[in-house]
């Protein structure tokens, strides 16, 4: 059974595509709104074809990068808050610290934290560090992005989670 969970959550990987989020240009060093950073992920099994399937629904939280300034270490976290009215049967977690660079007008993946699987889901985190940071004379963006996958009765289902954007004097 446990075989086929973990099947079954790597196709669902292998099969969604988790959306970028490309900046749109701008005159500006401020980076483009992102999305929200906490975000509902969902197994609703009113749709599937197996009746082994019940509802359950997780929060997948995307935390603000913290800069610790004596360590020069920027931190992301991202990971599942809750999970309701149960664990699904399969979770996975992977975050991304990103900066924002404004001669692109692009987002980039700064560091990326391991992946993370459960159960338990909640608490499930994925934190995302920095391999260090320089002090710099001018401040740039940076923002996480958690991205997690829930499986309950073979049926999976992705979202991703994005922070609002900090700046710090630090790249």
């Amino acid at each position: 059974m446990l075989t086929r969970l973990i099947a079954a959550v790597t196709t669902v990987i292998l099969a969604i595509t988790l959306p970028g989020n490309p900046a749109q240009a701008t005159a500006s060093d401020d980076p483009p709104a992102t999305g929200r950073s906490v975000v509902p992920v969902r197994v609703d099994p009113s749709n599937a074809t197996s009746g082994s399937a019940v509802f359950v629904e997780c929060y997948l939280r995307a935390n603000d990068p913290i800069l610790y300034p004596g360590e020069h270490l920027i931190l992301g976290d991202g990971f599942f808050s809750s999970c309701w009215p149960a664990d699904p049967d399969v979770c996975r977690v992977e975050t991304d610290l990103e900066v924002y660079n404004p001669y692109s007008s692009l987002w980039q993946v700064y560091a990326s934290g391991p992946v993370k699987y459960g159960p338990p889901c909640k608490g499930l985190k994925s934190r995302a560090a920095s391999y260090g940071c320089e002090p710099s004379s001018r401040q740039y963006s940076y923002r996480t992005r958690a991205y997690g996958t829930i499986v309950e009765g073979g049926i999976g289902t992705s979202a991703v989670a994005t922070s609002p954007s900090v700046r710090y004097y630090c790249y």
